[in-house]
């Protein structure tokens, strides 16, 4: 039994052969006496990148990015298809293929806001401030009212201790401030600075008594806080020399997607993911 990318292969290029054999009939329609049949290699890419999309939204990631390589192995002018492989290595952690990738890509099109905005969010992923900025900038420059790469920005300048920077970029990038300090508490549970964001899930509350992504994060934060009193668990199993705050916010700050809130006291505790957090372009 064929694979289903091997089913969707043959069927694109059924299809695309009877376009360029004028819509006869696909019956005697072979590679080998069909003079028309023949695909140069622009139109090989077009039909590997679609079966790749295909793929891609099936889920079916490996053989996706397959057949995107396959496509800028015969045309490598397809900044489509190098920002796709960008983006999927991206979320599979593949950081030295997305870094290659986006490179290619901006290459191609380096006025493209979206390109300038993924590759941020991969650097910010990657916590490398400074380039990340540097490209969520770029993307703002190319697009100003560019909401992703605002909101990504407010998360760059957040982790970076530039809170009041950062909510004017989370309200740039369209979020109310109840939003805009959940955003602010997420950065900051990241960055180990728990009381802050306890400071700004308060907010959050203020601005919006019914939010639950608030209620959730501030009960998190206080179970966490209480853990990380004197005689606690946490104080216990610190490293020698290192407070009990850092300690935790470290371990949590190597979760790139943490889970949403609600966790409980025995679990680890996780920030709760923002109401306007930006992900990468699917």
């Amino acid at each position: 039994m064929h694979k289903t990318w091997q089913r969707l292969t043959t069927g694109m290029f059924i299809l695309a052969l009877g376009a360029l054999a004028g819509c006869r009939s696909t019956s005697n329609m072979g590679l080998d006496n069909d003079p028309h049949a023949k695909l140069d290699q622009s139109q090989t890419s077009d039909i590997q990148i679609a079966v790749a999309q295909t793929l891609e939204a099936r889920g079916e990631t490996q053989d996706a990015l397959r057949f995107y390589y396959q496509a800028v192995r015969n045309d490598p002018t397809r900044a489509d298809a190098w920002s796709r492989i960008a983006v999927m290595c991206d979320k599979e952690g593949m950081l030295n293929e997305s870094t290659e990738a986006y490179r290619q890509a901006l290459a191609l099109r380096p006025d493209s806001p979206d390109l300038h905005c993924n590759r941020g969010y991969s650097l910010y992923l990657q916590q490398q401030w400074e380039h990340a900025e540097v490209e969520l900038r770029n993307a703002i420059q190319l697009k100003p009212g560019h909401t992703r790469a605002h909101n990504n920005l407010g998360l760059v300048l957040a982790r970076t201790g530039r809170s009041a920077e950062a909510l004017v970029a989370f309200k740039q990038a369209g979020c109310n401030p109840t939003d805009s300090h959940l955003n602010m508490a997420y950065a900051l549970t990241l960055n180990g600075d728990f009381l802050q964001a306890r400071t700004h899930y308060q907010t959050a509350l203020k601005t919006q008594p019914d939010s639950a992504a608030a209620k959730d994060g501030l009960n998190n934060i206080e179970v966490l806080v209480a853990r990380l009193k004197p005689n606690g668990d946490a104080i216990a199993t610190s490293p020698a020399g290192t407070s009990p705050v850092v300690a935790a916010g470290a371990a949590i700050s190597t979760s790139l997607k943490p889970e949403p809130a609600g966790a409980t006291a025995q679990a680890p505790i996780v920030p709760t993911k923002p109401r306007q957090r930006s992900e990468l372009d699917r």
